[in-house]
């Protein structure tokens, strides 16, 4: 997922002409199909960086959704998206646990 992510997002013009960098926080549901919802931002850096990372978001494929009982379940999810390029390395994934995943 995580390759999928910093591979497909762009770093705006704008935000590099004028040093903007951080972390933009998309928030949207897997639902019990696997297919995303409702994605929106909840953590803001600037409007062209939060709508490359939503734009990134609406392309990724189904999720295998989350279990409760066994049975699929719908479930939130909360992605970062770093659009800072200046010192790029992928994060540590052993420090985020999604309850749902890519298929």
């Amino acid at each position: 997922m995580l390759t999928f992510i910093y591979t497909n997002i762009r770093y705006p013009p704008d935000a590099r002409e004028n040093g903007i960098e951080g972390t933009v926080v998309v928030r949207f549901i897997v639902d019990k199909t696997g297919h995303i919802l409702e994605p929106e931002i909840i953590r803001s850096i600037a409007e062209d960086c939060d709508q490359e990372a939503l734009r990134v978001v609406k392309l990724m494929r189904k999720w295998v959704p989350g279990e409760l009982d066994g049975k699929p379940v719908s479930c939130r999810f909360q992605l970062p998206s770093n659009t800072s390029f200046s010192n790029f390395q992928l994060p540590d994934s052993k420090f985020l646990v999604p309850a749902c995943w890519f298929s």
